[in-house]
């Protein structure tokens, strides 16, 4: 397309003909590739403005017949009317006059009002869910029992509230583990490590015998890492449990052998003297139960001190696993376990494991 006015360094002034402009067409938001820019979703622009903006930003000043040249652009009429479209909405603003040039206005300018508007609509949205939750939570107090339990039935089913109740969490999720795994293995809990991720606290009780039986197959050290706080119950756990926010609690249900109930069953308990019940159980435990660390400083670092990988080893041993468990946690043989408790006794100056475990606490070690 013949042009006269062709930007510098791009054409010679004699050159014949203006060739398409610089950067992609426009592209809505999550359609851009990485690296490519694109327009906020829903920003209220027509098709031709939105793929006019997208181009003219890319360039420090451009003509319409310019801009038509650009791929994903209308053609030079439409183009025409979506400049005027931008400049109405104060996106675009004109800069001469044979002919008329275009530049865009700095997107973190152009859509600040939007960006605004939305911020105060999410803000609204908050604040219309707090009010629907108060409502609920006062009428929970008015609830019968029947309100106050909720039976679940099927692996599907329990599977879904266990997910939903810790992506759903806001605050704290917390909860005792035990044989046997009736929905959710630890290999399937993608929704733990997304809540960990996003700040919600994990507090997780284990029972001695499921850390023993499971292995690696529990994923504790994976839990650890992610910022999982794990104890090991000195005593068998009571039940299974789930608890997110101290609001919902689920309980699958087990016969008195401790075996699952055929089909998986499991009992949602809201907000309640039943649900106090069971958080004042879980607190009571926990202050008594042996800590689960991955934490530690490498010995090199901090005067000989145990490092990450013992802390954890002595964190399962004071627990009061056997040294074969240990082993399988730690993915090592009982002879390695072995000798590096020997190395641990040394480096604590002591001579028995009862005493590494004693100077182990005093030391802050576990």
């Amino acid at each position: 397309m013949p042009s006269s006015d062709t930007p510098p360094g791009r054409h010679s002034p004699s050159g014949p003909s203006a060739h398409p402009l610089p950067g992609p067409a426009a592209r809505g938001l999550g359609d851009a590739p990485a690296g490519e820019p694109g327009l906020p979703a829903d920003c209220g622009l027509s098709e031709e403005a939105a793929a006019v903006y997208a181009a003219l930003v890319s360039v420090p000043s451009a003509a319409a017949h310019e801009l038509a040249a650009h791929p994903g652009v209308p053609g030079p009429g439409r183009t025409g009317r979506a400049l005027e479209e931008l400049t109405a909405l104060g996106m675009a603003v004109r800069t001469g006059d044979a002919p008329c040039r275009y530049h865009a206005v700095a997107p973190d300018v152009a859509f600040a009002p939007l960006l605004r508007r939305r911020q105060e609509r999410l803000l609204d949205d908050r604040a219309a869910v707090a009010r629907l939750a108060e409502a609920y939570r006062a009428a929970s107090a008015l609830r019968g029992s029947g309100d106050l339990l909720e039976v679940l039935r099927g692996a599907d089913a329990v599977a879904q509230r266990v997910d939903w109740l810790q992506r759903g969490a806001r605050q704290e999720v917390a909860g005792f583990v035990k044989q046997p795994t009736v929905a959710v293995p630890a290999e399937e809990n993608a929704a733990e490590f997304a809540s960990l991720k996003a700040g919600v606290r994990f507090r997780v009780l284990y029972d001695r015998d499921v850390v023993e039986a499971d292995g690696p197959g529990l994923m504790l050290r994976e839990f650890l890492a992610a910022g999982e706080e794990a104890r090991v119950s000195p005593t068998p756990l009571p039940l299974k449990m789930i608890v997110a926010d101290r609001e919902h609690a689920l309980l699958p249900l087990l016969s008195e052998d401790g075996r699952a109930t055929g089909e998986p069953v499991a009992v949602v308990v809201r907000a309640g003297a039943l649900l106090d019940a069971l958080l004042a159980l879980f607190e009571r435990i926990w202050a008594t139960a042996v800590p689960l660390s991955l934490d530690g400083p490498d010995p090199a670092a901090d005067g000989g001190r145990p490092s990450a990988e013992d802390r954890f080893l002595l964190s399962l041993v004071v627990s009061g696993l056997t040294d074969q468990a240990v082993a399988t946690q730690l993915g090592s043989s009982v002879r390695t376990v072995q000798r590096r408790l020997r190395d641990l006794i040394a480096l604590a100056g002591v001579e028995t494991r009862l005493q590494l475990v004693w100077q182990a606490a005093k030391r802050g070690w576990v």
